[in-house]
């Protein structure tokens, strides 16, 4: 895997803040609900809560962190190869959706449940497909961030409630984001 462009930092500094800051608003928007309870609440019953400050949290974290997510994959793909790039388009469609959680709140049931289960399906597509790349381009650590957050995944889709897994798939996806901008900021490839 060879960068195609000389300074990545600036993107990789991106992926750091975006994959820090979604899981800290969430959780500023919990606090603020008061109600949400892990295993029972999805995060988009968030985006709906009895506290308008807690909805409008959640709602703009999801539209502002969803964009810089794009921006983060979309990057990614400019700059890399093969299935680096492949990775980074999955990511950049995981930050459009992601926004779109963040405007079609759960109001809208079906729509909204449909965009949010193809959000997270795309990141942990995104994040199995980087975590190949990982691990054959020698960066064990980025690579081992991502089998973690992809085996909590599929093993939380089997040992929780709905959403449970939602909640452990999403915030091991960010972590692997964070991991995914360490290794452009200081990979030499």
């Amino acid at each position: 895997m060879v960068t195609k462009k000389a300074c990545a930092t600036p993107l990789a500094l991106l992926g750091i803040f975006v994959g820090a800051m979604l899981p800290l608003a969430f959780a500023v928007a919990i606090a603020a609900d008061g109600t949400w309870t892990f295993n029972v609440n999805t995060l988009s019953d968030l985006g709906i809560s009895s506290s308008q400050v807690a909805a409008d949290i959640f709602n703009y974290s999801c539209m502002i962190g969803g964009v810089l997510v794009a921006v983060f994959g979309f990057g990614k793909f400019l700059i890399k190869d093969g299935k680096d790039a492949a990775s980074g388009l999955f990511l950049a469609a995981t930050g459009v959706l992601f926004m779109a959680v963040g405007i079609i709140t759960k109001d809208s049931y079906s729509l909204h449940v449909s965009i949010a289960i193809m959000g997270g399906l795309t990141l942990l597509i995104g994040a199995f497909i980087g975590t190949v790349s990982d691990w054959s381009h020698e960066r064990q650590i980025t690579a081992s961030v991502g089998a973690i957050a992809v085996t909590l995944s599929v093993a939380t889709f089997f040992g929780l409630a709905f959403a449970g897994f939602e909640v452990v798939s999403i915030i091991s996806g960010l972590i692997w984001l964070i991991a995914e901008g360490a290794s452009l900021a200081f990979s030499k490839d």
